[in-house]
Protein backbone atom coordinates (compact mmCIF):
# COMPACT_ATOMS: atom_id res chain seq x y z
CA UNK A 1 0.00 0.00 0.00
CA UNK A 2 2.85 2.35 0.82
CA UNK A 3 4.22 1.86 -2.70
CA UNK A 4 0.85 2.72 -4.23
CA UNK A 5 0.53 5.89 -2.14
CA UNK A 6 4.01 6.97 -3.19
CA UNK A 7 3.38 6.29 -6.89
CA UNK A 8 3.26 9.31 -9.24
CA UNK A 9 -0.21 8.42 -10.52
CA UNK A 10 -1.70 8.23 -7.01
CA UNK A 11 -0.08 11.55 -6.04
CA UNK A 12 -1.27 13.13 -9.29
CA UNK A 13 -4.83 11.95 -8.67
CA UNK A 14 -4.93 13.30 -5.12
CA UNK A 15 -3.61 16.71 -6.21
CA UNK A 16 -6.10 16.98 -9.07
CA UNK A 17 -8.98 15.98 -6.77
CA UNK A 18 -7.96 18.71 -4.29
CA UNK A 19 -8.17 21.36 -7.03
CA UNK A 20 -11.45 19.88 -8.30
CA UNK A 21 -12.95 20.15 -4.81
CA UNK A 22 -11.75 23.76 -4.65
CA UNK A 23 -13.50 24.48 -7.96
CA UNK A 24 -16.76 23.03 -6.61
CA UNK A 25 -16.35 25.07 -3.42
CA UNK A 26 -15.91 28.22 -5.52
CA UNK A 27 -19.11 27.46 -7.44
CA UNK A 28 -21.14 26.63 -4.32
CA UNK A 29 -19.98 29.79 -2.51
CA UNK A 30 -20.42 31.94 -5.67
CA UNK A 31 -16.69 32.77 -5.67
CA UNK A 32 -16.72 33.96 -2.05
CA UNK A 33 -14.02 31.31 -1.62
CA UNK A 34 -12.11 31.41 -4.93
CA UNK A 35 -10.55 28.25 -6.34
CA UNK A 36 -6.97 29.25 -5.50
CA UNK A 37 -7.93 30.01 -1.91
CA UNK A 38 -9.90 26.77 -1.69
CA UNK A 39 -6.95 24.74 -3.00
CA UNK A 40 -4.60 26.19 -0.42
CA UNK A 41 -7.10 25.77 2.42
CA UNK A 42 -8.00 22.17 1.52
CA UNK A 43 -4.35 21.21 1.07
CA UNK A 44 -3.47 22.82 4.39
CA UNK A 45 -6.22 20.96 6.25
CA UNK A 46 -5.17 17.64 4.69
CA UNK A 47 -1.49 17.96 5.60
CA UNK A 48 -2.51 18.90 9.15
CA UNK A 49 -4.54 15.69 9.21
CA UNK A 50 -1.51 13.67 8.17
CA UNK A 51 -1.51 13.64 4.37
CA UNK A 52 2.06 13.15 3.02
CA UNK A 53 3.66 16.40 1.94
CA UNK A 54 5.51 14.91 -1.03
CA UNK A 55 2.42 14.57 -3.24
CA UNK A 56 3.03 17.78 -5.29
CA UNK A 57 6.61 16.73 -6.06
CA UNK A 58 5.88 13.09 -6.83
CA UNK A 59 2.89 14.00 -8.99
CA UNK A 60 5.16 16.31 -11.02
CA UNK A 61 2.42 18.95 -10.76
CA UNK A 62 4.56 21.13 -8.51
CA UNK A 63 7.31 21.13 -11.14
CA UNK A 64 4.81 21.62 -13.97
CA UNK A 65 3.20 24.53 -12.14
CA UNK A 66 6.57 26.23 -11.78
CA UNK A 67 7.20 25.70 -15.50
CA UNK A 68 3.75 26.61 -16.80
CA UNK A 69 3.53 29.71 -14.60
CA UNK A 70 5.74 31.41 -17.19
CA UNK A 71 3.13 30.69 -19.88
CA UNK A 72 0.45 32.00 -17.53
CA UNK A 73 2.42 35.25 -17.20
CA UNK A 74 2.63 35.59 -21.00
CA UNK A 75 -1.12 35.08 -21.42
CA UNK A 76 -1.98 37.89 -18.96
CA UNK A 77 -1.17 40.52 -21.59
CA UNK A 78 -3.64 39.03 -24.05
CA UNK A 79 -6.74 39.73 -21.95
CA UNK A 80 -7.56 43.27 -23.08
CA UNK A 81 -7.66 45.09 -26.41
CA UNK A 82 -4.90 47.76 -26.52
CA UNK A 83 -7.20 50.43 -27.97
CA UNK A 84 -9.39 50.25 -24.85
CA UNK A 85 -6.30 51.25 -22.85
CA UNK A 86 -5.71 54.19 -25.20
CA UNK A 87 -9.32 55.37 -24.92
CA UNK A 88 -9.20 55.13 -21.12
CA UNK A 89 -5.73 56.66 -20.71
CA UNK A 90 -6.78 58.64 -17.64
CA UNK A 91 -7.76 55.39 -15.95
CA UNK A 92 -4.22 54.12 -16.51
CA UNK A 93 -2.75 57.03 -14.55
CA UNK A 94 -5.40 56.67 -11.84
CA UNK A 95 -4.45 53.03 -11.44
CA UNK A 96 -0.75 53.88 -11.30
CA UNK A 97 -1.48 56.43 -8.59
CA UNK A 98 -3.25 53.76 -6.55
CA UNK A 99 -0.38 51.29 -6.94
CA UNK A 100 2.30 53.80 -5.94
CA UNK A 101 0.37 55.04 -2.91
CA UNK A 102 -0.30 51.47 -1.76
CA UNK A 103 3.39 50.58 -2.06
CA UNK A 104 4.37 53.65 -0.03
CA UNK A 105 2.01 52.74 2.80
CA UNK A 106 2.71 49.00 2.83
CA UNK A 107 6.50 49.29 2.67
CA UNK A 108 6.81 52.54 4.61
CA UNK A 109 4.64 51.55 7.57
CA UNK A 110 4.56 47.75 7.31
CA UNK A 111 8.35 47.34 7.39
CA UNK A 112 8.49 49.42 10.57
CA UNK A 113 5.93 47.24 12.34
CA UNK A 114 6.74 43.71 11.13
CA UNK A 115 9.48 41.59 9.60
CA UNK A 116 10.56 43.46 6.44
CA UNK A 117 11.05 40.24 4.44
CA UNK A 118 7.43 39.21 5.00
CA UNK A 119 6.17 42.68 4.17
CA UNK A 120 8.28 42.97 1.01
CA UNK A 121 7.21 39.51 -0.18
CA UNK A 122 3.57 40.50 0.42
CA UNK A 123 3.77 43.96 -1.13
CA UNK A 124 3.32 42.91 -4.75
CA UNK A 125 0.27 40.81 -3.90
CA UNK A 126 -1.72 43.48 -2.09
CA UNK A 127 -0.85 46.43 -4.33
CA UNK A 128 -2.49 45.09 -7.46
CA UNK A 129 -0.35 42.17 -8.58
CA UNK A 130 -2.52 39.57 -6.91
CA UNK A 131 -1.74 35.89 -7.36
CA UNK A 132 0.89 36.49 -10.08
CA UNK A 133 2.99 38.82 -7.90
CA UNK A 134 2.42 36.47 -4.99
CA UNK A 135 3.99 33.58 -6.89
CA UNK A 136 6.90 35.77 -8.01
CA UNK A 137 7.60 36.70 -4.38
CA UNK A 138 7.14 33.17 -3.05
CA UNK A 139 9.42 31.66 -5.67
CA UNK A 140 12.05 34.25 -4.86
CA UNK A 141 11.81 33.46 -1.14
CA UNK A 142 12.26 29.78 -1.90
CA UNK A 143 15.28 30.45 -4.13
CA UNK A 144 16.95 32.46 -1.35
CA UNK A 145 16.19 29.84 1.30
CA UNK A 146 13.67 32.01 3.18
CA UNK A 147 10.91 29.38 3.46
CA UNK A 148 10.20 30.59 7.01
CA UNK A 149 8.80 33.83 5.60
CA UNK A 150 6.18 32.41 3.23
CA UNK A 151 3.31 32.31 5.73
CA UNK A 152 2.18 35.95 5.49
CA UNK A 153 2.31 36.35 1.68
CA UNK A 154 0.74 32.94 1.08
CA UNK A 155 -2.07 33.57 3.55
CA UNK A 156 -2.78 36.86 1.79
CA UNK A 157 -2.87 35.07 -1.58
CA UNK A 158 -5.39 32.61 -0.12
CA UNK A 159 -7.66 35.18 1.51
CA UNK A 160 -7.41 38.34 -0.60
CA UNK A 161 -10.19 37.29 -2.98
CA UNK A 162 -12.40 36.58 0.01
CA UNK A 163 -11.70 39.78 1.93
CA UNK A 164 -11.19 42.14 -1.03
CA UNK A 165 -14.72 42.12 -2.48
CA UNK A 166 -16.22 42.58 0.97
CA UNK A 167 -14.22 45.79 1.43
CA UNK A 168 -14.23 46.92 -2.19
CA UNK A 169 -18.01 46.73 -2.51
CA UNK A 170 -18.35 49.78 -0.22
CA UNK A 171 -16.69 52.40 -2.52
CA UNK A 172 -18.31 50.82 -5.62
CA UNK A 173 -21.72 51.12 -3.94
CA UNK A 174 -21.03 54.72 -2.93
CA UNK A 175 -20.08 55.66 -6.50
CA UNK A 176 -23.12 53.94 -8.03
CA UNK A 177 -25.49 55.53 -5.47
CA UNK A 178 -24.01 58.93 -6.33
CA UNK A 179 -24.73 58.42 -10.04
CA UNK A 180 -28.24 57.16 -9.27
CA UNK A 181 -28.99 60.07 -6.93
CA UNK A 182 -28.30 62.66 -9.61
CA UNK A 183 -30.14 60.70 -12.34
CA UNK A 184 -26.97 60.63 -14.41
CA UNK A 185 -28.43 58.30 -17.01
CA UNK A 186 -31.04 60.94 -17.90
CA UNK A 187 -28.57 63.78 -18.34
CA UNK A 188 -25.50 62.15 -19.84
CA UNK A 189 -25.70 60.30 -23.17
CA UNK A 190 -24.76 56.64 -23.25
CA UNK A 191 -21.59 56.11 -25.24
CA UNK A 192 -22.15 53.55 -27.96
CA UNK A 193 -19.28 51.17 -28.55
CA UNK A 194 -18.86 48.83 -31.48
CA UNK A 195 -19.14 45.14 -30.72
CA UNK A 196 -16.32 42.89 -31.84
CA UNK A 197 -16.57 41.90 -35.48
CA UNK A 198 -16.87 38.21 -36.36
CA UNK A 199 -13.77 36.01 -36.22
CA UNK A 200 -11.30 37.19 -38.83
CA UNK A 201 -7.59 37.43 -39.40
CA UNK A 202 -7.90 40.79 -41.15
CA UNK A 203 -9.94 42.96 -38.76
CA UNK A 204 -8.13 45.24 -36.29
CA UNK A 205 -8.99 45.86 -32.63
CA UNK A 206 -11.01 42.66 -32.30
CA UNK A 207 -10.83 39.53 -30.21
CA UNK A 208 -9.37 37.70 -33.18
CA UNK A 209 -6.80 40.41 -33.80
CA UNK A 210 -6.31 42.93 -30.99
CA UNK A 211 -3.52 44.67 -32.91
CA UNK A 212 -4.47 48.21 -33.99
CA UNK A 213 -1.84 48.17 -36.78
CA UNK A 214 -1.23 44.77 -38.36
CA UNK A 215 -3.08 41.74 -39.62
CA UNK A 216 -2.73 38.50 -37.65
CA UNK A 217 0.44 36.56 -38.34
CA UNK A 218 -1.39 33.25 -38.18
CA UNK A 219 -4.49 32.63 -40.34
CA UNK A 220 -7.66 31.82 -38.44
CA UNK A 221 -7.76 28.25 -39.78
CA UNK A 222 -4.27 27.57 -38.39
CA UNK A 223 -4.95 28.94 -34.90
CA UNK A 224 -5.17 25.48 -33.34
CA UNK A 225 -4.73 24.62 -29.66
CA UNK A 226 -1.21 23.31 -30.30
CA UNK A 227 -0.23 26.45 -32.21
CA UNK A 228 -1.60 28.67 -29.41
CA UNK A 229 0.38 26.74 -26.80
CA UNK A 230 3.51 26.97 -28.92
CA UNK A 231 3.10 30.76 -29.23
CA UNK A 232 2.92 31.16 -25.44
CA UNK A 233 5.87 28.82 -24.90
CA UNK A 234 8.06 30.64 -27.44
CA UNK A 235 7.55 34.04 -25.81
CA UNK A 236 8.00 32.61 -22.30
CA UNK A 237 11.27 30.99 -23.41
CA UNK A 238 12.51 34.18 -25.09
CA UNK A 239 11.84 36.18 -21.92
CA UNK A 240 13.77 33.67 -19.84
CA UNK A 241 16.70 33.49 -22.28
CA UNK A 242 16.99 37.27 -22.62
CA UNK A 243 17.11 37.61 -18.83
CA UNK A 244 20.38 35.67 -18.90
CA UNK A 245 22.01 38.42 -20.98
CA UNK A 246 20.10 41.53 -19.92
CA UNK A 247 20.03 42.68 -16.25
CA UNK A 248 16.22 42.87 -16.23
CA UNK A 249 13.91 40.38 -14.47
CA UNK A 250 12.52 37.70 -16.78
CA UNK A 251 8.95 38.63 -15.80
CA UNK A 252 9.46 42.19 -17.05
CA UNK A 253 11.05 41.03 -20.30
CA UNK A 254 8.23 38.51 -20.78
CA UNK A 255 5.64 41.25 -20.28
CA UNK A 256 7.40 43.52 -22.77
CA UNK A 257 7.56 40.76 -25.37
CA UNK A 258 3.92 39.84 -24.77
CA UNK A 259 2.79 43.44 -25.23
CA UNK A 260 4.83 43.67 -28.44
CA UNK A 261 3.29 40.44 -29.74
CA UNK A 262 -0.23 41.73 -29.05
CA UNK A 263 0.46 45.02 -30.81
CA UNK A 264 2.03 43.40 -33.87
CA UNK A 265 -0.63 40.73 -34.42
CA UNK A 266 1.23 37.64 -33.19
CA UNK A 267 -1.27 37.03 -30.37
CA UNK A 268 -5.04 36.96 -30.42
CA UNK A 269 -7.10 37.83 -27.37
CA UNK A 270 -7.33 35.36 -24.43
CA UNK A 271 -4.54 33.10 -25.64
CA UNK A 272 -4.56 30.74 -22.67
CA UNK A 273 -8.16 29.71 -23.27
CA UNK A 274 -7.27 29.04 -26.92
CA UNK A 275 -4.68 26.42 -25.93
CA UNK A 276 -7.33 24.02 -24.63
CA UNK A 277 -5.01 23.41 -21.66
CA UNK A 278 -6.08 26.26 -19.42
CA UNK A 279 -7.63 23.81 -16.96
CA UNK A 280 -4.42 21.80 -16.65
CA UNK A 281 -2.34 24.96 -16.27
CA UNK A 282 -4.67 26.17 -13.51
CA UNK A 283 -4.39 22.81 -11.71
CA UNK A 284 -0.58 22.76 -11.93
CA UNK A 285 -0.19 26.36 -10.77
CA UNK A 286 -2.65 25.87 -7.88
CA UNK A 287 -0.79 22.74 -6.74
CA UNK A 288 2.47 24.68 -6.90
CA UNK A 289 0.95 27.42 -4.74
CA UNK A 290 -0.51 24.96 -2.25
CA UNK A 291 2.82 23.15 -1.90
CA UNK A 292 4.28 26.28 -0.29
CA UNK A 293 2.17 25.34 2.74
CA UNK A 294 4.26 22.23 3.46
CA UNK A 295 5.88 23.93 6.45
CA UNK A 296 2.62 25.44 7.68
CA UNK A 297 1.21 25.01 11.17
CA UNK A 298 -1.85 26.60 12.75
CA UNK A 299 0.07 28.18 15.63
CA UNK A 300 2.27 30.08 13.17
CA UNK A 301 -0.78 31.23 11.23
CA UNK A 302 -2.48 32.72 14.30
CA UNK A 303 0.78 34.36 15.33
CA UNK A 304 0.91 36.03 11.91
CA UNK A 305 -2.76 37.02 11.78
CA UNK A 306 -2.16 40.62 12.92
CA UNK A 307 0.54 41.32 10.27
CA UNK A 308 -1.73 39.81 7.62
CA UNK A 309 -4.68 42.04 8.55
CA UNK A 310 -2.55 45.18 8.93
CA UNK A 311 -0.86 44.70 5.55
CA UNK A 312 -4.25 44.19 3.90
CA UNK A 313 -5.59 47.33 5.62
CA UNK A 314 -2.61 49.43 4.55
CA UNK A 315 -2.88 48.21 0.97
CA UNK A 316 -6.60 48.89 0.62
CA UNK A 317 -6.17 52.33 2.16
CA UNK A 318 -3.31 53.14 -0.22
CA UNK A 319 -5.11 51.88 -3.31
CA UNK A 320 -8.28 53.85 -2.60
CA UNK A 321 -6.52 57.01 -1.44
CA UNK A 322 -4.08 57.00 -4.36
CA UNK A 323 -6.88 56.32 -6.84
CA UNK A 324 -9.05 59.10 -5.43
CA UNK A 325 -6.27 61.69 -5.37
CA UNK A 326 -5.05 60.85 -8.88
CA UNK A 327 -8.64 60.95 -10.18
CA UNK A 328 -9.02 64.44 -8.73
CA UNK A 329 -5.77 65.46 -10.42
CA UNK A 330 -7.24 64.39 -13.77
CA UNK A 331 -10.61 65.99 -12.97
CA UNK A 332 -12.35 62.66 -12.65
CA UNK A 333 -14.75 61.54 -9.93
CA UNK A 334 -12.77 60.69 -6.78
CA UNK A 335 -15.20 57.90 -5.90
CA UNK A 336 -14.58 56.36 -9.32
CA UNK A 337 -10.84 56.38 -8.67
CA UNK A 338 -11.21 54.92 -5.18
CA UNK A 339 -13.66 52.17 -6.14
CA UNK A 340 -11.81 51.12 -9.32
CA UNK A 341 -8.43 51.02 -7.57
CA UNK A 342 -9.90 49.00 -4.71
CA UNK A 343 -10.71 46.41 -7.37
CA UNK A 344 -6.99 45.89 -7.95
CA UNK A 345 -6.87 44.06 -4.66
CA UNK A 346 -9.21 41.32 -5.80
CA UNK A 347 -8.90 41.57 -9.60
CA UNK A 348 -10.75 39.31 -12.06
CA UNK A 349 -13.35 37.89 -12.12
CA UNK A 350 -14.26 39.44 -8.76
CA UNK A 351 -14.15 43.00 -10.17
CA UNK A 352 -16.90 42.10 -12.62
CA UNK A 353 -18.90 40.15 -10.04
CA UNK A 354 -18.87 43.00 -7.50
CA UNK A 355 -19.83 45.52 -10.18
CA UNK A 356 -22.71 43.38 -11.44
CA UNK A 357 -24.02 42.76 -7.91
CA UNK A 358 -24.00 46.47 -7.05
CA UNK A 359 -25.67 47.46 -10.33
CA UNK A 360 -28.35 44.84 -9.87
CA UNK A 361 -29.06 46.18 -6.40
CA UNK A 362 -29.24 49.92 -7.16
CA UNK A 363 -30.20 50.42 -10.83
CA UNK A 364 -33.88 51.35 -11.00
CA UNK A 365 -34.53 50.10 -14.53
CA UNK A 366 -32.82 48.38 -17.44
CA UNK A 367 -31.88 51.65 -19.11
CA UNK A 368 -30.16 52.97 -16.00
CA UNK A 369 -28.40 49.66 -15.46
CA UNK A 370 -27.09 49.71 -19.04
CA UNK A 371 -25.85 53.27 -18.59
CA UNK A 372 -24.13 52.50 -15.28
CA UNK A 373 -22.41 49.43 -16.71
CA UNK A 374 -21.20 51.42 -19.72
CA UNK A 375 -19.98 54.21 -17.43
CA UNK A 376 -18.18 51.96 -14.95
CA UNK A 377 -16.89 48.95 -16.88
CA UNK A 378 -14.16 50.49 -19.11
CA UNK A 379 -12.19 52.31 -16.37
CA UNK A 380 -12.63 49.39 -13.96
CA UNK A 381 -11.33 46.88 -16.51
CA UNK A 382 -8.43 49.06 -17.66
CA UNK A 383 -7.34 49.91 -14.12
CA UNK A 384 -7.58 46.29 -13.01
CA UNK A 385 -5.73 44.96 -16.04
CA UNK A 386 -3.01 47.54 -16.67
CA UNK A 387 -2.19 48.56 -13.10
CA UNK A 388 -1.95 44.96 -11.92
CA UNK A 389 0.80 44.50 -14.51
CA UNK A 390 2.59 47.59 -13.17
CA UNK A 391 2.50 46.10 -9.69
CA UNK A 392 3.90 42.83 -10.99
CA UNK A 393 6.71 44.65 -12.78
CA UNK A 394 7.55 46.64 -9.65
CA UNK A 395 7.49 43.47 -7.57
CA UNK A 396 9.86 41.77 -10.02
CA UNK A 397 12.39 44.59 -9.63
CA UNK A 398 12.04 45.28 -5.92
CA UNK A 399 11.59 41.87 -4.31
CA UNK A 400 15.00 40.44 -5.38
CA UNK A 401 16.76 43.62 -4.21
CA UNK A 402 14.90 44.50 -1.00
CA UNK A 403 14.32 41.04 0.38
CA UNK A 404 18.00 40.16 0.79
Amino acid sequence: MAEIIASPLFCFTVCVVIVALADVLAIVTKAKIPAIAGSILIYTVLIQLGMPRFFPDESQLGFMGDLLFNLYIVSIFTNIIPMMIVKEWKAVFIGFGGVVCAYVLVLGIGCLLFDPKEVIASSGIVTGGGFSSGMVGLRRLKELGYEDFVMVPLAIVAFQDVIGPLIGAFPVTAYVKQLVARDAYLHEPLIKRKDDVPASDTGLNTRENPSPFFRSWIPAFAQTEAVSLAQLAIIAMLGTVLAEYIPIPSVVLTFALSALMVLTGFFRLNMMSRTGSAGFVDVAVMVMAASFMNDFDMNTFFMKLIPILVIIGLAMTGLMAGGALTAKLFRQDMLLGASACAGMFYLFPSITLVMENVLRSYARNDEERAYLKERISPPFLVIGSVSSKLSLVLASFMIPVLIR
